[in-house]
C-alpha cells in the first residue's frame, strides 16, 4: 500500500513538476515562448486518472514548483508578497485541477472546456499583477500573444495556448490507440499460428478407435 501511494506521489510530482519548468521557460525567456505550447501536457495527461481529492494537489504541486522556480527572488525582496501570490496560484490551480478531473470524467477529455475553464482563473491570476503576471505568457516581452494589447488579449492568447496542449494531448491519444490494436491485432494473429501449430500435429483421440469396433456389452 505505501509502495503504491509512493510511486502515485512520484508520478505526480514527475508530471506537476515537469510542466512547471517547462512553463518556467516559455514565461521567463520571451525567445521560448513556443514551450507553453506543450509545457502543460503531463500536467493534463495525469489529471483524469486522479479522484476527487488527488487533482487539487496535483495543480497546487505545479503552481508551488512554478512559484520557487520562476519568482523565488521575491522571497527575500517582499515575503509577504510572495507568500500571498504562492498562496493565491495554489487556490487557482487547485480549483483549475479540480475542475478539469471531474469535467474530464463526465464529458471526456475535450481542449475546448479546458479553455473556458481556464479563462475566468486566468482573469484571477492576471489580476495578481497586471497582464504580464499571466503564467502561460512570457514577462520578457511575448511579443507574438501580449501585443493583442489588453488584459482580454492575453486571457485569449492563454486559452489558445491550453487548447494547443489539449491538442497534443489528443494526438498522442490518437497515436496510442492505434498503436494498442495494431499490437491486438498482432497478438491475434499470432495467437492463431500458435493454435494451429499446437493442435494440427495432435492426433485425435478418436481417430484411433478401430472403425469396425462394437459398443460395449452393458450388464
Amino acid at each position: 500500500m505505501n509502495s503504491r501511494l509512493n510511486n502515485q506521489l512520484r508520478t505526480n510530482l514527475l508530471c506537476a513538476g515537469s510542466s512547471a519548468i517547462m512553463l518556467t521557460f516559455a514565461h521567463v525567456h520571451a525567445h521560448l515562448w513556443f514551450v507553453a505550447l506543450f509545457a502543460l501536457v503531463p500536467f493534463l495527461w495525469r489529471l483524469p486518472s486522479l479522484n476527487r481529492g488527488q487533482s487539487p494537489l496535483l495543480g497546487m504541486m505545479l503552481a508551488t514548483v512554478y512559484m520557487v522556480a520562476a519568482n523565488a527572488g521575491e522571497l527575500s525582496v517582499a515575503p509577504l508578497a510572495f507568500v500571498y501570490k504562492l498562496a493565491a496560484i495554489n487556490l487557482i490551480f487547485g480549483l483549475f485541477g479540480l475542475a478539469i478531473n471531474q469535467l474530464s470524467k463526465r464529458m471526456g477529455f475535450n481542449p475546448l472546456v479546458i479553455a473556458l475553464v481556464w479563462f475566468p482563473l486566468g482573469f484571477l491570476l492576471a489580476g495578481l499583477g497586471g497582464p504580464s503576471e499571466s503564467l502561460l505568457i512570457g514577462q520578457t516581452g511575448g511579443e507574438l500573444m501580449v501585443g493583442f494589447g489588453s488584459l482580454m488579449g492575453v486571457l485569449l492568447g492563454s486559452a489558445l495556448i491550453l487548447m494547443a496542449n489539449g491538442l497534443v494531448i489528443l494526438l498522442a491519444h490518437f497515436i496510442q490507440r492505434r498503436l494498442l490494436r495494431r499490437s491486438s491485432v498482432r497478438r491475434a494473429e499470432l495467437g492463431r499460428v500458435n493454435i494451429f501449430d499446437q493442435v494440427l500435429p495432435i492426433t485425435p483421440r478418436w481417430a484411433t478407435i478401430p472403425s469396425r469396433r462394437a459398443p460395449p456389452i452393458l450388464h
